[in-house]
């Protein structure tokens, strides 16, 4: 993240043994006498996996150049795995594997290339949980006005600063995928990739690292945001803003421009009175579904016997489950309850189809229907 520093470059991954004898003939290492650093740039990721007793924290790799490969490490820093795909720079030590006595490299420092198809990976892995924040989002548009000074400009003038003066201590913090589209707009979220001084957290990993990141709310952030000296929120938060630990300072981003990119996304997962009853009645037609571990697998198994996208899914579930048609049982496993309905319901009575109704009042109502039949 910061400026790293090393002695020589590798250019080649053919090291033998007597190159690690010349190396371990310059100790011994310590204070005074660190041991040589070395850059390696252009490498590919061969196999990468996530090591560790317990929580999996470490990022285990082969890398490869011109044909030739080269086992490396990087300690605490498996959240970088999901943006490796490409060709790297890495900066670390030399040393031998005391398991096979083979060459391997302690990684320091990665530069990971965020390429578009990279992102788009990124975007792959949180597609779910994001849709899921999309609906808790929208559902509380009409909590949280726009205010003055949350706007773009203002906040790309924050993050800036806040980069700049450190790679430590600052957190991008989004719900959805409209929030990250705009994250990913910002010039200072450009120049924090550029300088090596902002990373993206892998949602896979253990924990957040304390890098400048942008993140995804969920459990793997939760525990950890009081550990960030600042937080920035990306969307709408006033549903959850409450119960969220941040002692650093915290800001808000959330203007007209954002707004427009979630009226345009909203469209993909409203679904008319028609469209709702139908997924309704199919449901209680059809077995219960089983149990799943968690809401991811459980919404994969509606869609593909559904035929439903998961976005319109999420929608659909969630006005289901504020009328009191379903409900969900929870232990170690999730499941989905059909109620018995034992009075009339109003979709007016759901907060998040009045929420919906409203932020797409200004789309056509064909364009509105074309999205309910795909």
């Amino acid at each position: 993240m910061a400026k790293a520093y090393y002695d020589m470059d590798i250019s080649s991954f053919d090291i033998s043994g007597r190159v690690l004898d010349e190396l371990e003939a310059l100790g011994p290492f310590g204070h005074g006498n660190p041991r040589p650093c070395f850059r390696i740039r252009d490498a590919k990721i061969k196999k990468s996996t996530l090591v560790g007793k317990e929580k999996k924290e470490h990022l285990k790799l082969i890398l490869e150049k011109d044909g030739a490969a080269l086992d490396a490490i990087h300690f605490f820093h498996a959240d970088k795995s999901v943006f490796l795909s490409g060709k790297n720079e890495f900066i670390g030590r030399l040393c031998r594997n005391d398991y096979n006595n083979m060459p391997q490299l302690i990684i320091e420092t990665v530069k990971p290339a965020y390429r578009r198809d990279d992102l788009k990976a990124y975007r792959q892995v949180i597609k779910t949980s994001a849709a899921r924040g999309f609906v808790e989002e929208v559902g509380c548009l009409s909590q949280q006005p726009v205010k003055e000074g949350n706007d773009k400009t203002r906040v790309n003038d924050r993050i800036e600063k806040r980069i700049a003066e450190s790679p430590f201590g600052s957190l991008i913090l989004f719900r959805s995928l409209p929030a990250l589209a705009a994250v990913f707009d910002l010039p200072a979220v450009q120049y924090g990739f550029r300088e090596d001084r902002l990373e993206i957290f892998n949602p896979k990993a253990s924990a957040l690292s304390p890098f400048n990141a942008i993140a995804m709310y969920g459990p793997n952030t939760r525990e950890r945001l009081k550990d960030f000296r600042h937080v920035f929120l990306v969307g709408l938060w006033q549903d959850i803003i409450q119960d969220i630990n941040i002692e650093g300072s915290v800001y808000l981003y959330d203007d007209e421009d954002l707004r427009e990119k979630y009226k345009s996304d909203a469209a993909d997962y409203y679904m008319a009175r028609e469209a709702l009853l139908n997924v309704f009645f199919r449901l209680k037609k059809k077995p219960a579904p089983p149990a799943f571990l968690n809401d991811a697998e459980l919404y994969a198994h509606l869609s593909n016997r559904l035929g439903l996208k998961e976005e319109k899914l999420r929608f659909a579930i969630r006005v289901f489950t504020e009328l009191g048609l379903i409900a969900w049982a929870k232990s170690d496993k999730i499941q989905l309850i059909i109620n018995e309905i034992r009075q009339k319901r109003q979709l007016s009575e759901s907060g998040t189809f009045a929420a919906f109704r409203r932020l797409l009042a200004s789309v056509p109502d064909d364009i509105q229907q074309t999205k309910d039949n795909e």
